[in-house]
This record gives C-alpha cells, structure tokens and sequence, in this order.
C-alpha cells in the first residue's frame, strides 16, 4: 500500500491526498521549541513534545478513519520551521521508496509533502517541499522545479513505518 501525507501549511495545516483530517484545514499556530536534532528520528527527540500536533486522518473520499495513521508535529524556534512525522504502515508492510536524485520523481514513493503558502493573497506563490521514505528530496516554488531551497530532511524506519523530519 503506498499512502502518500500532503501538509499545507500557511501557518494553517490542510491535508488532502490519500489521507487528510475530518475537516478540510485545520487552524494550526507553530509551537515554539527548541530546535530537534534532524536524524529523522522524531518520536524518540524530546524536541518535539512542545510542537503542535495534527493526527486522527481519514481517507480521503471516504471519511472513515485512515488504516495506517500519520502524526504530524509542528514547530519553530528563532531560525526555522520544523515539521516531523511519524508515519504508520500495515502490520508486515515496510515503506516503497527507491533512492532519487535532488528534485527526482520522489511524489511517486511512500512521501510527505508540505505546501507553505504565506501570502493568503497569493495562494499561487507557494512552497512546495517533498521527503520520501528513502530520503530523498524535491522541492519547488509554484510549478517551478529548478527552484531549491536551503533545507535539510532526514528520514529513518521504526518499527511499523517510518518518521521524516
């Protein structure tokens, strides 16, 4: 099963794809914490226990709560945006992800994504980050893919799926 988690954040965080939350955009303000070491290890970082969370998705189209769940947390300090998830997949199943270059088809695997819109006039003008299972990572401003910014992802498997940060 390749379940694919799509975050917008505007400092509001919607999510849609294969699963989202009961509501269409959840409000959401970024918790201030200190800043999480980024080893792709999430759950086990003290860090993210002040940042805000987003979890309880549903299939998209369907409404009944999604099989395997994702948790996002959410949080900034002085310098960045952090985002984290734990991503849970059917018992016996590992994540579909195959290593891609920087900008790479990575949407095709096991993925998050988050959309960072600041300007709610201009929803148009929006920042697109991906992270797949296997690390990887694509990045674009609007439609533009050669477009890359300066950030960092790591990702790492537990037991019963995978965490990205």
């Amino acid at each position: 099963m390749l379940r694919k988690t799509t975050a917008a954040l505007t400092l509001m965080v919607g999510l849609c794809g294969a699963a989202r939350t009961h509501d269409s955009l959840v409000s959401l303000e970024s918790a201030a914490m200190v800043a999480p070491e980024v080893d792709g290890v999430v759950e086990r970082d003290a860090a993210w226990e002040r940042a805000s969370l987003i979890q309880d998705f549903v299939v998209l189209g369907a409404g009944r709560p999604a099989e395997a769940q994702t948790c996002v947390r959410v949080g900034h300090d002085a310098q960045a945006l952090y985002v984290g998830f734990t991503c849970s997949l059917p018992p016996g199943q590992q994540p579909q992800a195959t290593p891609r270059p920087r900008d790479g088809e990575v949407y095709r695997d096991e993925s998050v994504e988050v959309f960072l819109a600041p300007d709610p006039q201009r929803p148009e003008k929006y920042f697109h980050f991906i992270v797949n299972a296997a690390g990887s990572m694509q990045d674009e401003i609007g439609r533009d893919a050669a477009w890359d910014a300066e950030w960092h992802a790591k990702t790492a498997r537990i037991e019963g799926g995978w965490e990205a940060e």
